[in-house]
């Protein structure tokens, strides 16, 4: 099957590529521009998982940016270290993007849209009833149904990190610092659930941080 993935090149959505192509999905990947500090590093990381893959896996890479929506908060760099997970809607529009994205490519069956949420985040965008909600207006919004799939929603950070440990995903290629360059800070709020994650999962972290 042809699944849209939307792929930031973090932990979550690198897992979750490997995971699709395991199952058998030809997987175009969307890596979205959205004004954050990381999103060249981001881009990279995505590019390179990509690249990595393996044993006739098939995944494509698109670039998707919908620049100034959200760029004037996120370019504020009087906090370096401000997270960018808990912007508002943020969440609304990378999905409608990936939608849009799935519906235009005129698959030749229902689209499908794969997003990496998780249990972790206790934001209004990431609920059972948002999830409802938006996958309510995919379904209804094209020519085609869109579905959307969850599989991580029941899942931890560590869960997935173990995950994708049986996958062989390879986690030194992945970015989850909210820095623009290397190396991570290891300060920031992605760093601190990196960190946390490859713990709680027991699992040594590949990555080398400037402050641990």
């Amino acid at each position: 099957m042809r699944t849209v993935l939307c792929l930031s090149g973090g932990i979550d959505s690198a897992v979750l590529l490997y995971k699709l192509l395991l199952d058998g999905h030809e997987v175009d990947c969307l890596c979205i521009d959205y004004g954050q500090r990381c999103r060249a590093q981001e881009y990279k990381a995505a590019a390179e998982l990509i690249t990595a893959i393996e044993h006739g896996g098939k995944a494509t890479l698109c670039r998707a940016s919908f620049g100034p929506v959200l760029s004037k908060r996120l370019c504020d760099t009087s906090n370096p270290l401000m997270r960018h997970t808990g912007l508002h809607h943020r969440t609304s529009v990378l999905l409608s993007l990936a939608g849009a994205f799935a519906a235009n490519i005129r698959l030749a069956e229902p689209p499908l849209v794969v997003y990496p949420a998780h249990a972790c985040y206790n934001y209004p965008d990431n609920s059972g009833q948002f999830y409802k909600a938006v996958a309510d207006v995919l379904f209804q919004a094209g020519e085609k149904p869109i579905k959307l799939l969850l599989p991580f929603t029941s899942m931890t950070k560590a869960d997935i990190v173990k995950l994708g440990v049986t996958l062989k995903v390879p986690f030194h290629l992945t970015w989850s610092c909210l820095a623009a360059e290397p190396p991570y800070c290891g300060r920031c709020e992605g760093c601190l659930e990196r960190l946390s994650a490859f713990h709680d999962a027991g699992i040594t972290d590949p990555t080398t941080y400037t402050e641990r």
